[in-house]
């Protein structure tokens, strides 16, 4: 292969005056002359014999856009839920000041800090441009995976200069490669794909004939604020000083981008990135690199055969270390870079590309990340893999026997792409298939559990999270995940534990305080529930469930302003949640705010509009505003909707504000009853009857409660005051005893047995 000729070396002779022809003859050691790029001032204007026709751009641009056009109705996955969307920090433009500098911005969630503000700014722009319609974000990945695609046309265009054909054959293998699928399908993949822009504008900016390091180091700098692995840049322009490419940077031209990543690591380390990230203890160093010697020839294996792609692949560490996977792989590679080494200078495409590939993976080799293998990582490194595979094999055909197999190629490839696509639909194909290529992958099972119970799958949801569990038993979130799908198979004690073991392999895990909370507060225990909730808002701020529940807690207790308080935080951290806004228009109504309530339950039912409780609420509501009376609303409810125990307390709630405690007890019953396991509504139901001044009721309505809820707290402490009512001295002890095993820590409880104790002596003397 020949390549350009350049001012600042490259070999063969051609004419340099600029007024002569912009094209020279050279000739190469077999003796065939060809064409080449001539360096000179009229050489400043593209040639279209490097560019190709007008029309091979637009052809590149739409097989991309063909071959990912059914991925556009996929939904959001995995690290997407923090990053974008329960992310605070995207749902204003007014926080890109902050998303410059915050690492924090990147996530909810604390630990997942990351300093990519680039790629935060552009979830910021979808997200005010869209909301949080996932097609809008595909559409931008989709986007700037054509804008590499052609990006990488013209630089290949400039590495065979004259000979654009094998330049758009190797974009066609980048746009339609089924690993590339990805960083297109996986959202929170994006900053591969804006890195990739910014590394591939700087070298077309480089290899013209008149470069401009003014703007090629700032698209460089703007690259790593997508993602560090733009430094691949500085490796790939080292390894061309060895080679006669087009426009070899000289080292002083270099030096500006080692000073731009300087610059970029000092600011990591200022903003405290950097230090969090080499402090994470993932894997023991030597572990590491052996570890990546597998890696590298697996990655080498998904770029030639991408026939078992996975969003987790089973490639584990290697222990022990000098195991003979590693030193095979060691061999492997080591051979393979001997011989690019040997040929650099008589085949030079296989010095590029071979540097090209290393420098687009060398990053994760020496950085221990959590996922030894991703897919994503491949993303600018296949660029290296273009320019081996048609540098090969297009040279070995001729143009007409190329044409039919690279199109046969592209083709086999575009449909294993398009049916990678089907995969990354929802969560639930995502983690199946997943699952089945690595059915000993904790991390794959317990994500499948979780979109299992996303699905409303609880059973099915309840067997992975446990197999899961089996595999890595100290995984707080699969523990928190198994407890919601106890709750929704109506096993709450289980639940309960499985979130205690969540908070004793994570303590500071947000999710399992509210679930915690939440279960407390069903079983009526307020003050219990309360603390729980309150850890899970300090913990996390922005999660809007606990703000929720604590809402509900406020209004158990007869505090609507402060419910009110802690749904518009809810709705701060989620605009979009239903729940919060319906329920703040309940807690707006029971404070007097008639027409605001009305406003936030037509929120709700806009929001869902299918949410029969909303609908429900909001009847309520309207009917309220017409002046019918609460009780009498309630009552009209009750008889069309029989089987809704919501409703039954809410007829309750308007009784006792009338003062027919009787009327508001017959109403609890119905309500409890419908609901036997939930032992709050129990708990209502016997403080309605003691109020009304039948312990012996009150008493029976507990133990009622207490036959799905043993040990609940709020009915055993009931049940001991309305025995203690009623003179049952010695049954009113007992009652206490329970409770304190169900709270040995109840200072209440110690206080009223001790006080009942002395009253049975009394009586006994």
């Amino acid at each position: 292969m020949v390549w350009p000729v350049t001012a600042d070396g490259g070999g063969g002779s051609c004419w340099t005056r600029w007024s002569q022809r912009r094209f020279a003859r050279s000739t190469d050691a077999a003796g065939s002359g060809r064409w080449v790029w001539c360096a000179g001032q009229r050489a400043d204007r593209q040639d279209r014999s490097r560019r190709g026709p007008w029309w091979a751009s637009w052809a590149l641009a739409l097989l991309a856009l063909g071959v990912y056009a059914n991925s556009l109705g996929n939904s959001f996955h995995y690290d997407d839920s923090h990053a974008i969307v329960g992310n605070p920090s995207i749902r204003s433009l007014a926080n890109l000041p902050r998303v410059l500098v915050d690492p924090q911005a990147f996530s909810r969630e604390p630990q997942m800090a990351m300093y990519r503000p680039l790629l935060v700014a552009s979830y910021s722009l979808n997200y005010a441009l869209g909301g949080l319609n996932p097609v809008g974000f595909r559409l931008v990945n989709l986007g700037l995976h054509v804008s590499c695609v052609l990006l990488l046309f013209r630089v290949l265009a400039a590495v065979w200069a004259g000979t654009w054909a094998r330049a758009w054959w190797g974009a066609a293998l980048f746009a339609v490669h089924p690993v590339q699928s990805q960083v297109v399908n996986y959202i929170s993949s994006r900053s591969e794909s804006l890195a990739a822009v910014g590394v591939l504008v700087a070298l077309l900016i480089l290899w013209r004939p008149h470069p401009r390091l003014s703007a090629a180091v700032p698209t460089y700098a703007a690259s790593l604020l997508a993602k560090s692995s733009a430094v691949a840049l500085l490796p790939l322009l080292a390894a061309t000083r060895w080679m006669p490419v087009p426009r070899r940077q000289p080292w002083r031209r270099q030096a500006w981008f080692w000073l731009a990543t300087a610059a970029y690591l000092a600011l990591t380390i200022a903003n405290r990135f950097l230090t969090r990230s080499l402090a994470q203890d993932v894997r023991p160093y030597a572990d590491q690199l052996l570890t990546q010697a597998k890696a590298l020839v697996y990655y080498l294996w998904l770029a030639a055969m991408p026939v078992h792609l996975s969003v987790e692949h089973a490639l584990e560490p290697s222990l022990p270390r000098w195991d003979w996977p590693v030193l095979a792989s060691l061999a492997l590679l080591l051979s393979l870079g001997a011989l690019v080494w040997r040929l650099r200078r008589q085949v030079a495409w296989v010095w590029l590309g071979g540097a090209w590939l290393a420098a687009g993976l060398g990053l994760t080799v020496f950085v221990p990340l959590n996922v030894i293998v991703n897919e994503h990582r491949l993303y600018l490194a296949l660029g290296g893999w273009a320019v081996l595979v048609i540098g090969g094999v297009g040279g070995g055909l001729g143009a007409r026997r190329w044409s039919w197999f690279g199109a046969a190629a592209l083709l086999c490839l575009g449909v294993l792409t398009w049916h990678r696509n089907t995969v990354w639909h929802d969560e639930l194909t995502l983690w199946q298939d997943a699952a089945a290529r690595a059915p000993r992958l904790f991390r794959a099972q317990s994500n499948l559990g979780l979109a299992l119970y996303e699905a409303g799958q609880p059973a099915a949801a309840a067997a992975v999270l446990e197999r899961a569990l089996q595999l890595n038993p100290g995984y707080a979130k699969a523990w928190n995940n198994l407890g919601l799908t106890y709750e929704d198979l109506g096993r709450p004690a289980e639940a309960l534990a499985a979130y205690r073991h969540a908070l004793t392999a994570d303590p500071e895990l947000a999710g399992a305080w509210a679930n915690i909370g939440r279960l407390q507060l069903a079983a009526g225990e307020l003050p219990a529930a309360r603390q729980a909730l309150q850890k899970a808002v300090a913990l996390d701020s922005w999660a809007p469930e606990p703000h929720v529940t604590l809402g509900l807690l406020e209004q158990r207790e007869a505090n609507p302003e402060a419910a009110v308080a802690q749904y518009r935080a809810a709705l701060a951290a989620d605009p979009r949640s239903a729940e919060a806004w319906n329920n703040l228009g309940l807690a707006l109504q029971e404070s007097g705010q008639a027409q605001d309530a009305l406003t936030a339950l037509q929120q709700a039912v806009a929001l869902r509009p299918g949410w029969e409780d909303a609908r429900l609420n909001l009847a309520a509501a309207q009917s309220r505003a017409a002046g019918v009376p609460a009780a009498d609303v309630y009552a009209q409810l009750t008889r069309q909707y029989p089987r809704r125990p919501e409703l039954w307390e809410a007829l309750a709630s308007a009784r006792r504000r009338q003062g027919d405690l009787p009327g508001a007890a017959a109403a609890l019953a119905q309500a409890a009853q419908l609901d036997p396991g939930r032992a709050d509504r129990f708990v209502r139901w016997g403080q309605a009857l003691a109020a009304g001044g039948d312990p012996a009721a009150a008493a029976a309505a507990y133990n009622a409660g207490l036959a799905g809820a043993p040990d609940s707290a709020e009915l055993l402490r009931g049940l001991a005051t309305s025995l203690a009512a009623l003179g049952q001295l010695d049954e009113a002890a007992a009652a206490c005893r329970r409770l304190l095993v169900a709270a040995p820590d109840d200072r209440r409880a110690q206080q009223n047995l001790a006080q009942l104790e002395a009253a049975r002596r009394a009586r006994r003397h």
